[in-house]
């Protein structure tokens, strides 16, 4: 039992189809193929020549090549659509593509294929921000605070204390996940969303001062909310972190470096 290379498949075809009453035999020979062998692929291929013979798959077949549609002026629209609208749906933008550009066709798997291969945009989870945190007068607050700290002579980071701010919930999944071909992804999540928790905290260029962790407390007394038809509903409720809790904390950090003696901080 031999096995052949497939340029010696590839070969053996071509001089059955392109040279008229050579034998399978006599093109078998000429690539070294066993004559049994040469003439049970030219049987198959005589029968069905859409199967070819074995192994060789359809690499006799004659490629068919796509017409290009998008080109270098559709690619940078698209990345400044996706730019300004990272949300924007495969019909929003080929809706988009079409108000431009009202000579070109293109199907939503076209279109998916060319963001990917051509602008490089791949399908991720969206972060949703605050759009007052990400506004532009925001933004260029934080650069003149930053700018006026590095043109200060005087500033060092040993003189300040920094603050944050983290939440979590324990209920919490991630979004994507693993599953089967052809099976959807499913996982069990509680019936209830469960409790946020706060973290605050304050470091130094030394190290961490203070970590605390709150939970939301039940409302003491119980507020009675008006309907429409002017009738009352007993309304139990929680109370997250608010202003008076960083204020709280704050004092324990000043506290805290005044026990170690950095109260100039």
């Amino acid at each position: 039992w031999r096995k052949y290379t497939m340029y010696q498949k590839v070969e053996f075809i071509k001089c059955l189809i392109n040279t008229a009453g050579k034998s399978a035999a006599a093109c078998g020979q000429a690539q070294e193929i066993n004559e049994r062998t040469a003439q049970d692929w030219a049987k198959k291929y005589a029968e069905d020549p859409e199967k070819r013979i074995p192994q060789l798959g359809n690499m006799m077949k004659t490629p068919v090549s796509g017409t290009q549609v998008l080109f270098e002026e559709h690619s940078s629209f698209l990345v400044a659509l996706y730019d300004i609208r990272p949300e924007t749906t495969l019909n929003e933008a080929r809706a988009a593509l079409y108000s431009v550009f009202p000579d070109i066709t293109i199907t939503l798997s076209g279109l998916q294929k060319h963001l990917v291969n051509k602008c490089t945009l791949m399908m991720k989870k969206l972060e949703k921000l605050p759009a007052a945190r990400i506004s532009d007068h925001i933004i260029d607050l934080h650069y003149e605070i930053v700018k006026g700290w590095k043109d200060d002579q005087e500033f060092c980071f040993d003189d300040y204390v920094f603050l944050d701010e983290a939440g979590f919930n324990m209920h919490i999944k991630r979004n994507f996940d693993q599953s089967v071909k052809g099976q959807p992804a499913k996982t069990a999540v509680p019936t209830q969303r469960g409790v946020s928790i706060t973290i605050l905290g304050a470091m130094t260029k030394e190290g961490v001062i203070s970590l605390t962790l709150r939970k939301p407390e039940a409302v003491a007394a119980r507020k009675k909310r008006k309907n429409d038809d002017k009738s009352t509903t007993n309304v139990n409720g929680q109370v997250g972190t608010c202003t008076e809790h960083f204020l709280l904390f704050l004092g324990f950090v000043i506290d805290v470096l005044d026990r170690h003696g950095l109260g100039g901080k």
